[in-house]
């Protein structure tokens, strides 16, 4: 079981994420903005995080480039799950610390895909 955090604004996206991790049998936290998934990422130390990029207070740019400025967070895989398409916004994302871009709606079957290949690979390099 992993700690996983979304980040989403819509609370209908947020709601089917949050169900579909669960009945996978990870513990899923949920917030709303950018500035709630730093305080949450600071204390709770999620294994994984699913990101928005477009959301109020904080966007998930902004949020990204603050995870990796921290030697605590920096090392969390994150999921950016964006209605944008566009080639520029995908690139910026990836630069700023992004596992991997993926646009809404993602395919059930190749997200949870992600998840665990991102969930495999940080287990293998805490035990390394």
């Amino acid at each position: 079981m992993a700690k996983l955090l979304i980040v989403e604004d819509d609370p209908r996206i947020s709601a089917t994420l949050g169900k579909l991790l669960e009945s996978r049998g990870h513990a899923v936290r949920q917030v709303t903005n950018g500035a709630e998934a730093l305080l949450v990422a600071h204390t709770d130390l999620p294994d994984l995080i699913l990101m928005d990029m477009a959301m109020p207070i904080l966007g998930g740019q902004e949020a990204l480039e603050a995870l990796q400025r921290e030697d605590r967070t920096s090392a969390i895989p994150v999921v950016v799950l964006s209605a944008m398409q566009d080639n520029a916004t995908q690139a910026h994302a990836l630069a700023a610390g992004a596992s991997i871009y993926l646009t809404k709606p993602p395919d059930v079957r190749d997200l949870l895909t992600v998840i665990e290949r991102l969930l495999a690979l940080r287990d293998e390099g805490d035990a390394a």
